[in-house]
């Protein structure tokens, strides 16, 4: 028998199981798929968010994990060896308008005690960015934010729980949780049983679907946004020196500019709701997207030197913030769902948001 057992082998179940493995302690990551961080931990920005991009608009567990995690990121990544590019994020402005929204982030940034945030126009904007459209006339400095070679990353969470006693099962799909008054057993369709105290539901796309086999009435619906990207190849590195963000909207942070600590660029995502839990295609409509909208803030984009497109799955559920609570009927299954953006900043926070607020206090 198990003390934890994690269902999901993506970045937040890595987490998990790097954060709450120990000699005192035993855990089990169940992975449906033959390797971990398949899906949307791999197929997204890799971006480590500043917090003053993460604002309380976007929900409280969401703000406050992503500037927790933004900040543990400093010291786990060199710790781990996990390759990361500190380059800091600007947010834009192309008219008058939008500065004045710049300035309102200004002003939150500071409410909220965040530092080495502020407005930069004219040719100090130039002299960071020479490739940017001449529309863009400001821009709200993040210097926080990073990305992180997210392959990498959970290679070395696993690793690192594995060496702390962790059990990795890679090709168990879970079928059944039944409870019998003390202990969970959970079988999977390849025939694996396994017995735990405590269910970290970490499925990603698929937590409502695995909530289902235990709740009788699950909390939240799943609702999959589809992220689509192009991806340029190392040769224009410095092209693009920062993380470029329009001004966020309605329907999120919109289409960015990414670069990656392999000096790739990454050039996304759009937002797309779909049905399907798992499919993540790539469209002409979604390419010719990116492209248009990327006009608006960047010229002479070296579209020639695409070196791939790829979409993944943003685990979106009705609910706006994170959803991280334990089932109602029982306190050791614990759902962390709903993890899209900014789910990789936060995803250290998260695992220690799990085990002190609902593991610890039963233990």
């Amino acid at each position: 028998m198990y003390d934890i057992a994690i269902i999901g082998g993506g970045v937040i179940g890595a987490f998990c199981a790097y954060t709450f493995a120990s000699p005192e302690r035993s855990v089990i990551v169940l992975e449906k798929e033959a390797h971990t961080a398949l899906h949307a931990t791999t197929h997204n920005s890799a971006l480590i968010h500043s917090p003053v991009s993460v604002g309380p608009e976007y929900g409280t567990l969401k703000a406050t994990l992503a500037e927790q995690g933004n900040a543990l990121y400093d010291r786990l990544a060199p710790a781990l060896g996990v390759p990361v590019l500190a380059n800091g994020a600007l947010m834009l402005a192309t008219d008058a308008t939008e500065v004045e929204r710049l300035k309102f982030y200004l002003n939150q940034a500071r409410e909220r005690g965040l530092s080495g945030v502020r407005i930069v126009e004219g040719d100090a904007l130039k002299a960071l960015e020479p490739h940017l459209a001449d529309e863009v006339i400001a821009a709200l400095t993040m210097p926080t934010a990073k990305t992180a070679d997210t392959r990498v990353l959970v290679d070395r969470l696993m690793e690192e729980a594995q060496a702390n006693g962790l059990r990795l099962e890679l090709n168990q799909h879970i079928t059944a949780i039944d409870y019998d008054g003390a202990v969970f057993h959970l079988t999977s369709a390849q025939g694996l049983s396994v017995q735990a105290r405590f269910v970290i539901n970490a499925a990603g796309t698929f937590a409502a679907e695995l909530a289902g086999l235990y709740e009788a009435h699950v909390p939240y619906e799943m609702t999959p946004v589809r992220g689509e990207y192009l991806e340029l190849d190392a040769s224009i590195q410095g092209y693009v020196k920062h993380t470029l963000f329009p001004l966020p909207g309605p329907k999120g942070k919109g289409i960015l500019a990414i670069p990656q600590p392999n000096g790739t660029l990454r050039l996304g995502p759009t937002a797309t709701a779909q049905r399907d839990l798992e499919d993540a295609p790539v469209t002409d409509v979604g390419i010719a997207q990116i492209k248009h909208r990327l006009s608006d803030i960047l010229k002479d984009i070296p579209y020639e030197k695409v070196l791939r497109t790829y979409a993944g799955l943003r685990a979106t559920t009705s609910h706006k913030d994170f959803y991280i609570q334990p089932s109602k009927k029982n306190p050791y299954f614990i759902h962390v769902a709903g993890i899209d953006s900014p789910g990789v900043t936060a995803a250290p926070a998260i695992a220690q948001y799990v085990l002190k607020e609902f593991i610890e206090p039963l233990e």
